[in-house]
């Protein structure tokens, strides 16, 4: 009988210590909790999404790159000539182009165009092995600043800018374009991985709440 009352004793004395010093997680302390948890989940990116990603990134180098280059020899040819404008080129050189191909791992280059056409203008994109993929764009002359270099020979193309452009390319032949010629091609070698960092960045940055 005496144990029995002295474990009652027990119990009851623990019962009323953890009463007095149990203090519930009010419910907004316990749901912010909940959504700092959820926050730090990465959540499962697909292929698709990475190859979605890659082509946008593309598309806004892209679209940067021909903005600058285009605003930049304008004005170089109006004050300058020829000479001014092709210290312009080439635009993958901009400080802000390189800051952005470094924040995705990126290398960017303009090619010439070979024996094939784009059959499609958009961008694309492809898997290269298991840690890079490569975007392509074609080039076209799309602006009459363009033909000052590869338009016609003695309407477009002025001498003194002809001999500006073999001083510094002698095997330069990238003459007889008109608008709408395709005349290269863009080219980005993206990271994997700094993709797939992006994306887990931008998911968790889509659970904060509002």
């Amino acid at each position: 009988m005496r144990r029995i009352i002295w474990a009652s004793g027990i119990f009851l004395t623990l019962l009323l210590m953890f009463l007095l010093f149990y203090r519930p997680e009010p419910l907004a302390v316990r749901k912010e909790l909940e959504v700092k948890s959820e926050l730090h989940k990465v959540k499962r990116i697909t292929g698709k999404q990475v190859e979605a990603e890659a082509l946008r990134l593309g598309d806004s180098l892209v679209l940067a790159a021909d903005s600058l280059l285009l605003v930049r020899l304008a004005a170089a040819l109006s004050q300058g000539g020829g000479k001014a404008a092709l210290a312009q080129y080439p635009p993958q050189k901009y400080s802000e182009i390189q800051a952005a191909t470094q924040r995705y791992g990126a290398t960017l280059t303009r090619q010439r165009l070979g024996t094939q056409k784009a059959a499609n203008p958009a961008g694309q994109v492809k898997n290269v092995g298991q840690t890079q993929l490569f975007y392509t764009r074609p080039i076209f002359i799309t602006n009459a600043l363009c033909l000052r270099c590869h338009g016609t020979l003695g309407t477009d193309v002025s001498g003194p800018d002809l001999a500006v452009l073999k001083e510094a390319y002698p095997n330069f032949n990238l003459t007889g374009y008109k608008a709408g010629d395709q005349i290269g091609n863009w080219q980005i070698n993206f990271s994997r991985s700094a993709i797939l960092h992006k994306l887990s960045l931008k998911s968790r940055k889509s659970l904060r709440p509002l």
